[in-house]
Protein backbone atom coordinates (compact mmCIF):
# COMPACT_ATOMS: atom_id res chain seq x y z
CA UNK A 1 0.00 0.00 0.00
CA UNK A 2 1.28 3.33 -0.89
CA UNK A 3 0.84 6.26 1.44
CA UNK A 4 -2.03 8.53 0.60
CA UNK A 5 -0.98 11.40 -1.53
CA UNK A 6 -2.09 14.79 -0.32
CA UNK A 7 -3.76 16.92 -2.86
CA UNK A 8 -3.80 20.68 -2.61
CA UNK A 9 -6.21 22.93 -4.37
CA UNK A 10 -4.77 24.55 -7.43
CA UNK A 11 -4.96 28.13 -6.05
CA UNK A 12 -2.78 27.17 -3.06
CA UNK A 13 0.08 26.33 -5.36
CA UNK A 14 -0.27 29.65 -7.17
CA UNK A 15 -0.20 31.69 -3.88
CA UNK A 16 3.02 30.11 -2.69
CA UNK A 17 5.37 32.87 -1.44
CA UNK A 18 2.70 35.57 -1.50
CA UNK A 19 2.97 36.21 2.23
CA UNK A 20 6.71 36.81 1.90
CA UNK A 21 6.09 39.37 -0.85
CA UNK A 22 3.35 41.05 1.18
CA UNK A 23 5.63 41.29 4.20
CA UNK A 24 8.46 42.67 2.06
CA UNK A 25 6.12 45.41 0.81
CA UNK A 26 4.50 46.34 4.13
CA UNK A 27 7.43 46.00 6.54
CA UNK A 28 9.32 49.15 5.37
CA UNK A 29 6.14 51.21 5.72
CA UNK A 30 5.54 49.83 9.20
CA UNK A 31 9.15 50.47 10.27
CA UNK A 32 8.98 54.07 8.97
CA UNK A 33 5.74 54.58 10.88
CA UNK A 34 7.37 53.33 14.10
CA UNK A 35 10.42 55.55 13.54
CA UNK A 36 8.12 58.55 13.02
CA UNK A 37 6.28 57.75 16.24
CA UNK A 38 9.57 57.61 18.11
CA UNK A 39 10.72 60.95 16.65
CA UNK A 40 7.45 62.73 17.48
CA UNK A 41 7.45 61.23 20.95
CA UNK A 42 10.98 62.51 21.54
CA UNK A 43 10.04 66.00 20.32
CA UNK A 44 7.07 66.09 22.70
CA UNK A 45 9.30 64.91 25.54
CA UNK A 46 11.78 67.72 24.86
CA UNK A 47 8.93 70.25 24.50
CA UNK A 48 7.57 69.25 27.90
CA UNK A 49 11.06 69.35 29.41
CA UNK A 50 11.68 72.87 28.08
CA UNK A 51 8.34 74.05 29.42
CA UNK A 52 9.07 72.60 32.86
CA UNK A 53 12.62 74.00 32.86
CA UNK A 54 11.40 77.52 32.00
CA UNK A 55 8.80 77.45 34.75
CA UNK A 56 11.07 75.91 37.39
CA UNK A 57 13.91 78.27 36.50
CA UNK A 58 11.60 81.27 36.74
CA UNK A 59 10.26 80.05 40.10
CA UNK A 60 13.84 79.76 41.30
CA UNK A 61 14.52 83.32 40.10
CA UNK A 62 11.60 84.69 42.08
CA UNK A 63 13.36 84.13 45.40
CA UNK A 64 15.56 86.77 46.97
CA UNK A 65 19.31 86.64 46.44
CA UNK A 66 19.26 84.42 43.36
CA UNK A 67 21.36 85.68 40.44
CA UNK A 68 20.58 85.49 36.74
CA UNK A 69 23.48 83.06 36.23
CA UNK A 70 22.04 80.74 38.87
CA UNK A 71 18.68 80.71 37.08
CA UNK A 72 20.34 79.93 33.74
CA UNK A 73 22.35 77.12 35.35
CA UNK A 74 19.20 75.72 36.95
CA UNK A 75 17.41 75.74 33.60
CA UNK A 76 20.32 74.02 31.85
CA UNK A 77 20.53 71.36 34.57
CA UNK A 78 16.84 70.55 34.07
CA UNK A 79 17.16 70.47 30.28
CA UNK A 80 20.26 68.25 30.50
CA UNK A 81 18.08 65.40 31.77
CA UNK A 82 16.43 65.22 28.36
CA UNK A 83 19.12 66.34 25.90
CA UNK A 84 22.60 67.78 25.77
CA UNK A 85 22.42 71.11 27.64
CA UNK A 86 24.76 72.68 25.07
CA UNK A 87 22.03 72.31 22.46
CA UNK A 88 19.66 74.62 24.37
CA UNK A 89 20.09 78.33 24.91
CA UNK A 90 18.56 79.97 27.97
CA UNK A 91 18.02 83.71 28.45
CA UNK A 92 16.76 85.71 31.40
CA UNK A 93 15.47 89.11 30.29
CA UNK A 94 13.68 92.13 31.70
CA UNK A 95 9.95 91.77 30.97
CA UNK A 96 8.84 95.26 32.04
CA UNK A 97 7.28 95.59 28.58
CA UNK A 98 4.40 93.46 29.91
CA UNK A 99 3.57 96.13 32.51
CA UNK A 100 1.93 98.32 29.87
CA UNK A 101 -1.60 97.71 28.68
CA UNK A 102 -2.38 96.34 25.24
CA UNK A 103 0.94 94.48 24.93
CA UNK A 104 0.67 91.63 22.46
CA UNK A 105 3.16 88.87 23.40
CA UNK A 106 3.36 87.81 19.75
CA UNK A 107 4.76 91.19 18.72
CA UNK A 108 7.65 91.18 21.20
CA UNK A 109 11.19 90.38 20.07
CA UNK A 110 12.41 88.57 23.18
CA UNK A 111 16.04 88.68 22.05
CA UNK A 112 15.98 92.48 22.05
CA UNK A 113 14.69 92.75 25.63
CA UNK A 114 17.31 94.14 28.01
CA UNK A 115 19.11 91.73 30.33
CA UNK A 116 18.26 91.80 34.01
CA UNK A 117 20.22 90.92 37.13
CA UNK A 118 17.72 89.21 39.40
CA UNK A 119 19.73 89.67 42.60
CA UNK A 120 19.26 93.45 42.32
CA UNK A 121 15.74 93.48 40.80
CA UNK A 122 13.03 95.45 42.56
CA UNK A 123 10.10 93.78 44.24
CA UNK A 124 7.34 93.14 41.68
CA UNK A 125 9.63 93.52 38.66
CA UNK A 126 8.73 91.18 35.77
CA UNK A 127 11.29 88.95 34.11
CA UNK A 128 11.11 86.30 31.42
CA UNK A 129 13.00 83.02 31.12
CA UNK A 130 13.33 81.90 27.50
CA UNK A 131 14.68 78.54 26.31
CA UNK A 132 15.12 77.52 22.69
CA UNK A 133 16.38 74.45 20.85
CA UNK A 134 16.88 74.07 17.10
CA UNK A 135 14.92 71.15 15.70
CA UNK A 136 17.89 69.42 14.06
CA UNK A 137 19.42 68.96 17.52
CA UNK A 138 16.51 66.68 18.39
CA UNK A 139 16.95 64.07 15.66
CA UNK A 140 17.17 60.57 17.10
CA UNK A 141 17.33 58.84 13.74
CA UNK A 142 19.65 60.28 11.09
CA UNK A 143 20.66 63.85 10.32
CA UNK A 144 18.34 66.40 8.80
CA UNK A 145 18.03 70.11 8.31
CA UNK A 146 16.28 72.24 10.94
CA UNK A 147 12.66 72.74 10.05
CA UNK A 148 11.49 74.07 13.41
CA UNK A 149 12.53 75.60 16.71
CA UNK A 150 11.22 74.66 20.13
CA UNK A 151 10.89 77.79 22.26
CA UNK A 152 9.40 78.07 25.74
CA UNK A 153 8.81 81.16 27.87
CA UNK A 154 7.92 81.76 31.49
CA UNK A 155 7.16 85.27 32.78
CA UNK A 156 7.25 85.73 36.56
CA UNK A 157 7.29 88.58 39.02
CA UNK A 158 10.31 89.02 41.28
CA UNK A 159 9.55 88.81 45.02
CA UNK A 160 11.52 89.63 48.12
Amino acid sequence: MSPARKTFPRHAVIRRGASAVEMALTMPVFVMFLAGLMEFGHVFLVHHSLNAAAKRGARHGVTEGVTTDQVEERVKSIVSRTLNAGQASALVRDAAVFDSLNTDPGDIDYNSLPPIELSSADDGHLFVVRIQVIGDNLAMIGDRQAVFWLIQYAVFQHQR
